[in-house]
């Protein structure tokens, strides 16, 4: 067996042998989150005592430097770091991985403050500001530049975008703001693979018919969430269809679940997309066939080609041209009722149905998520 030196104390000495607190992917820490932050929003899920949100997840964190008194955590009366939500001036710490909630000293309420620093996270995207700001998760904006893969983030200096994130620009900030890169994206119109398919099946649906309509909800079997049928309907618009949703073997478009993977959020976005070109040469009443995406809704279809718009209200231009919709297969067809004598650009303004879209992008204004390697 090996000897081991150093086993008794020396007189007058001592060791000194603890450097490493933790890993810094999340640093082993006692914070304090700042209690007299507003209150974001209600979170059913959290439990008792834990649905008094101050700080929600995905949120960039810093240290709260305007705090002028010792804060010291009453659990176990230390002196500790109070964070709060980064407005992009104070000194960035990381990103919240869950919500943080209220703690009231004395009571069982609220939990732990935790950080992460350098993972690969998902956030959900909105080209318009207006819509980020809405979203009170921690989120990616358009706000201060067109994002794309490759770009660095910052924190917002918006009041109304605190703690989220934006482009960050070399040409006037510094690098001490970078708190990330974003290493790809994925739009909303995107297949979401298999998740539209995720359904009640039959035998939540046989459960479910003794309920309906009966008891004022519809819910998957006496155990389950219950939701309100009223909101649901196949074509997304809304109105009583209590069968939609369920899985059977004669399913030909999928819904996903309710409440959960619908998109019934994300079918207020309004999306734009360049589908091609009608080239110059091209005969009149030639069929001119464009994918958009399935599910399109109803009149929010707006159809460019060159200078002329082409809506669901007026599909055809007198001399110019006219479109036919596919609604559920997603397909616009443009028939030129003139010969094309100059390459004139399509492109369309649409909403629709995202089936199988995931909870985390499900939001008004989102377009997606982007993924983003941190660097703290």
């Amino acid at each position: 067996m090996p000897l081991m030196e150093g086993k008794r104390r020396k007189p007058g000495t001592r060791s000194n042998t603890k450097l490493v607190v933790s890993g810094g992917d999340s640093p082993a820490e006692l914070w304090l989150a700042k209690q007299d932050l507003p209150k974001l929003f209600d979170y059913p899920y959290g439990g008792p005592g834990q649905t008094d949100v101050i700080i929600s997840k995905g949120m960039i964190v810093a240290v709260d430097t305007e705090c002028t008194k010792i804060m010291r955590d009453y659990d176990t009366n230390r002196i500790v770091t109070q964070i709060t939500i980064a407005d992009g001036v104070k000194p960035n710490y990381g990103m919240t991985p869950y919500n943080i909630a209220r703690k009231v000293d004395d009571r069982f309420t609220g939990n732990q403050p935790s950080i992460i620093t350098r993972e690969y996270v998902e956030l959900p995207f909105f080209p318009n500001g207006d819509d980020a700001r809405n979203c009170l998760w921690g989120n990616v904006s358009n706000d201060e530049g067109i994002i794309r893969a490759g770009d660095y983030l910052k924190v917002s200096t918006d009041s109304f975008l605190r703690g989220r994130l934006v482009k960050w620009d070399p040409a006037v900030d510094s690098w001490h703001l970078v708190i990330g890169q974003i290493l790809a994206r994925e739009n909303i119109g995107s297949d979401y693979d298999f998740l539209e398919w995720v359904m009640w099946d039959d035998s939540a649906k046989r459960e479910d018919d003794a309920y309906i309509n009966k008891s004022g909800y519809s819910a998957p079997g006496m155990e389950g969430y219950p939701f309100d049928p009223l909101l649901y309907s196949k074509d997304g618009t809304g109105g009583l269809n209590d069968m939609t949703g369920y899985l059977s073997l004669n399913t030909t478009t999928p819904t996903g679940v309710q409440g959960i993977t619908d998109g019934q959020n994300s079918r207020n976005t309004e999306l734009i997309k360049e589908l091609g070109a009608v080239a110059s040469g091209t005969q009149a009443n030639q069929v001119l066939t464009f994918f958009v995406e399935r599910n399109l809704l109803q009149n929010t279809i707006t159809l460019s080609v060159g200078s002329n718009d082409f809506t669901d209200a007026a599909p055809e231009i007198a001399g110019v041209g006219k479109m036919l919709i596919d609604y559920k297969q997603g397909f616009i067809k443009y028939i030129p009722t003139a010969n094309v004598t100059a390459d004139q650009i399509v492109s369309v303004k649409y909403k629709s149905m995202h089936y199988g879209t995931p909870v985390i992008t499900d939001f008004s204004g989102a377009d997606g998520v982007v993924r983003i390697l941190l660097k703290f």
